[in-house]
């Protein structure tokens, strides 16, 4: 059967060669557009490094009109208090720095002390021990010690993410122990050294983002009057925790230049965010894109196909009339059109490949690797199956259904 398969392609390559040429670039355009949505759907399906769920950012604003500014230190100690205390709340803590969910950044360069000539820049967050436990951030490899976290210790302890460490010390779990230092902060007249105490799992600042480099140092002296509380409301109690919450604690948090403003879910925070920046709607436009493209796709092929089985009604009357069955003939249609399509993606995956190889995609949040290439080559191939599938299925069947005879009388 395959060796009359290709015989009677070659007999007609005339008419399958546009049908090639269309199934080569149709490949290539489908296999880029799956990319696309590969680099951000699955980048967006990936860990954050920290855990949102339940966690609340509580929002204080200055009141500079009262007197009392001299005691803002006392005041936010007295809040955050308050906040531990709240039955609701199963753990708080502080952060100054880079926020996740947002456009506000810090980050500084780091190098090593055994090697001041490599400086890692990464993003950087001030937080108190108890972060970790509400942003449930557990280490891969060393500890957080939370009396030395708290302490006057030099060199000073500091944690690490797993692309920081791959960085700057090559290996994560060789990081531990390692010393650092901000070559900036040297140059203005700061000798502070650092020493990495726990290495965590990647993270990155937004769900449709890539994973970036961070490191976290302990909140000290003035960075608590500046801070973030973030708080992890408990299991039961996170349904309509927000306005319970506004309701109890604003006026016992309302203590001289500040209030109370609200507490923001970071699951809230996190969708709002991929919507401002615009994430969202360049998906959704993306989708609708890669949409009508195969549906356009799936017109032209459907549209040659169907004309191209009409027109071979009578080979397919005289296969039925030397005994062929229907099965057979649709079977053998079917794997007509399957190896027409598996000689168009043989070229397609040499310039798909080319592509992938001199970074011609779009890697905006993730690297090219075998993975991503493969499967969104499969699923354009598969996509093509499916249309093609489709396309002779209905001519074919309908063929099938007319008397040999008449078929034969009839050409």
């Amino acid at each position: 059967m395959l060796r009359q398969l290709f015989h009677q392609m070659w007999f007609q390559r005339r008419a399958n060669a546009w049908i090639w040429c269309v199934l080569v670039i149709v490949g290539i355009l489908l296999w880029y557009a799956l990319d696309i949505l590969y680099n951000y759907e699955v980048q967006g399906s990936r860990p954050l490094g920290f855990n949102p769920d339940g966690v609340y950012s509580v929002e204080f604003r200055y009141n500079w009109t009262k007197p009392g500014q001299e005691e803002v230190s006392q005041d936010w100690l007295t809040d955050y208090n308050l906040l531990k205390d709240y039955p609701e709340v199963a753990e708080a803590g502080y952060f100054v720095g880079d926020a996740p969910f947002s456009d506000r950044r810090m980050f500084e360069g780091y190098c090593s002390v055994s090697d001041s000539g490599r400086i890692v820049s990464t993003f950087v967050r001030y937080v108190s021990p108890s972060f970790f436990n509400v942003m449930e951030i557990k280490p891969l490899y060393g500890a957080i010690d939370r009396d030395e976290w708290m302490g006057s210790v030099s060199p000073v302890p500091v944690v690490v993410t797993e692309d920081f460490a791959d960085s700057l010390f090559t290996r994560p779990a060789d990081a531990v122990g390692q010393r650092l230092y901000n070559p900036y902060e040297l140059q203005n007249g700061y000798n502070n050294t650092y020493k990495v105490s726990a290495v965590i799992p990647r993270e990155k600042t937004e769900r449709y983002g890539a994973y970036v480099p961070m490191v976290y140092i302990p909140a000290r002296g003035q960075q608590f009057d500046w801070s973030t509380f973030v708080i992890k409301a408990k299991d039961d109690c996170r349904a309509g925790f927000s306005e319970r919450f506004m309701d109890n604690m604003g006026p016992q948090l309302e203590r001289g230049v500040l209030y109370l403003l609200g507490a923001t879910s970071w699951n809230d925070m996190r969708d709002d965010y991929d919507l401002s920046s615009g994430t969202v709607s360049y998906l959704n436009i993306t989708r609708g894109i890669i949409g009508f493209f195969v549906f356009t796709v799936f017109l032209i092929i459907f549209g040659t196909f169907m004309m191209r089985t009409r027109r071979r009604r009578k080979e397919i009357a005289v296969r039925m009339a030397m005994g062929c069955s229907r099965r057979g003939i649709m079977g053998y249609l079917l794997a007509e059109g399957t190896v027409l399509l598996v000689a168009a993606l043989l070229p397609a995956l040499l310039v798909c490949g080319l592509l992938a190889r001199y970074d011609m995609t779009v890697n905006t949040l993730m690297q090219m690797d075998l993975t991503r290439f493969v499967v969104c080559f499969l699923a354009a191939s598969v996509v093509l199956f499916l249309i093609i599938t489709i396309a002779i299925y209905p001519a074919a069947r309908r063929a099938m259904k007319i008397d040999p005879a008449v078929a034969i009388k009839d050409e």
